[in-house]
């Protein structure tokens, strides 16, 4: 009876555990032209009024520099197409973070259960931290390939990465909590990311439905919805190599007037308490 009792709590607890991974929409990344990202990172109103930002060198070979801005919820990761990215113009990353640290077999085995095609798991480690980054295999090493991609990815930090940021090893953390931590911590404009418009194809589509499921959306004709998270909603477009960003709307904490900025193949329109980017 006694060794019945232990079996149902493992069961009960394991079933538990294997329900409390949730995720949450971290960020989008966004590989544009070289000149349009020059012209982004020179811009004075982005860094002086709209957003704190931070520049990166990611640990690839070639070498990226990557450019941050940062929301209260949820932030925007944009890289210029050279280097390890020179083939990738107009390839988005959308990216869910768990809450909880150290879930990413978790992810790798919700995600096995659902997708069509093959998957891998692998842990990057970046500069003080792991973070481990669920895709399809097909969207590994994409700098070997001749084309754009929509590439949808569940990641989650290690447990020690989370002691290290002073989160402890167990209790959720939002994104809110989460990017507090980051050590540029201005009162700027960009709150949040509200709605994000792509152009992808059929296959591109596929791919996203099971990682958008797993990640706590639900689907409403050409629109994916989840309470308090970036609506993301599509056309489907076979044509190969155009961006897969049509537009990205921004929430601003204020009113911030009536603006325009043009960078090359993107622009940015400040209406009111409104920030859209829009890509060719």
């Amino acid at each position: 009876m006694k060794s019945i009792i232990v079996l149902l709590f493992l069961f009960l607890s394991s079933a538990g555990f294997s329900q409390d991974v949730k995720s949450d929409f971290s960020h989008i990344e966004i590989i544009i032209d070289s000149a349009s990202f020059e012209k982004l990172v020179a811009n004075d109103f982005i860094r002086t009024k709209l957003a704190p930002f931070t520049y990166d060198t990611m640990m690839l070979s070639p070498l990226v520099l990557s450019y941050y801005i940062y929301g209260q919820n949820n932030f925007i990761h944009f890289n210029p197409a050279r280097g390890y990215f020179a083939t990738q113009r107009g390839t988005a990353y959308v990216i869910f973070q768990t809450r909880r640290p150290g879930q990413g077999r978790l992810l790798e085995k919700a995600f096995r259960e659902v997708a069509a095609d093959s998957i891998v798991l692998y842990d990057f480690e970046g500069p003080g931290f792991t973070l481990s980054e669920v895709v399809y295999t097909h969207h590994d090493r994409i700098s070997k390939k001749k084309q754009n991609n929509l590439i949808p990815m569940l990641s989650s930090y290690s447990v020690d990465t989370y002691r290290k940021w002073g989160f402890g090893d167990s209790v959720e953390v939002s994104m809110k909590q989460f990017l507090a931590r980051e050590p540029v911590k201005e009162n700027k404009l960009f709150e949040t990311i509200v709605s994000i418009e792509l152009v992808i194809t059929q296959k591109e589509l596929q791919d996203l439905i099971p990682v958008l499921k797993l990640a706590g959306y639900r689907k409403e004709r050409n629109k994916f919805i989840k309470t308090n998270e970036p609506t993301i909603s599509y056309v489907v477009n076979n044509t190969v190599n155009i961006s897969k960003v049509k537009k990205l709307t921004v929430r601003l904490s204020e009113d911030a007037g009536n603006k325009s900025f043009n960078f090359g193949k993107m622009n940015l329109l400040i209406k009111k308490s409104s920030a859209v980017f829009t890509f060719d």
